[in-house]
């Protein structure tokens, strides 16, 4: 069994190397062939096999020869990498049948924007950490439901999406074992998310 701080150690990897292709990805220099490389092994490392191969293509592509000097500059100035705030480990969790994974073990892993307009300080995505192969990958990711009109933040699917059609989805979180907070969020309805203990 993977510990909290590791999947912590793991998530540091994992924002860094995020960071580093999406600069590659707005950067003349380097070339098609060594960013396409650098993609695949951020894959690789950080992603279970099938799910990673559905983002696989929008950090691929990059169509650099339509873009000019100062639309690259204002993308590059936009970019930053993820703030890690919150992780969650739970036990005996019910997944979809499309995610691969060892156990019934998960950790989930609130993390900030990878761009700086549209960082207010919060936590927008919430990415699922599972053993997979004794290794630990992102095996699925849920977003904020913004049509949930309850008093507290609601994670989940768009009915529309990948994880969806294909069962890489959480269908039951399981109990919770432990819980690691690193970076409190500027907002007191995502503070109040913070602190809950389920």
């Amino acid at each position: 069994m993977k510990t909290i701080l590791e999947v912590k150690q793991f998530l540091e990897g994992f924002v860094a190397d995020e960071y580093k292709v999406n600069i590659s990805k707005l950067d003349r220099s380097v070339a098609d062939e060594e960013h396409d490389e650098l993609v695949e092994d951020f894959f690789t490392k950080y992603y279970s096999l099938f799910y990673g191969s559905l983002d696989i293509g929008s950090m691929i592509v990059r169509l650099l020869d339509d873009l000019d000097e100062t639309i690259i500059e204002a993308n590059l100035e936009v970019l930053q990498k993820r703030e890690i705030y919150l992780i969650k480990q739970y036990k005996n969790t019910k997944f979809g049948k499309g995610i691969l994974r060892d156990g019934e073990d998960m950790f989930s892993c609130f993390l900030g924007p990878i761009e700086n307009y549209q960082d207010d300080h919060v936590y927008t995505d919430n990415f699922i950490v599972a053993v997979y192969k004794n290794e630990l990958k992102i095996v699925s990711k849920r977003t904020l439901d913004h049509e949930y009109k309850g008093d507290k933040l609601n994670w989940g699917y768009d009915k529309r999406s990948v994880e969806k059609a294909d069962g890489m989805t959480v269908l039951n979180i399981g109990e919770l074992v432990d819980v690691l907070r690193l970076r409190e969020p500027d907002d007191e309805f995502w503070m109040k998310d913070y602190n809950e203990e389920n």
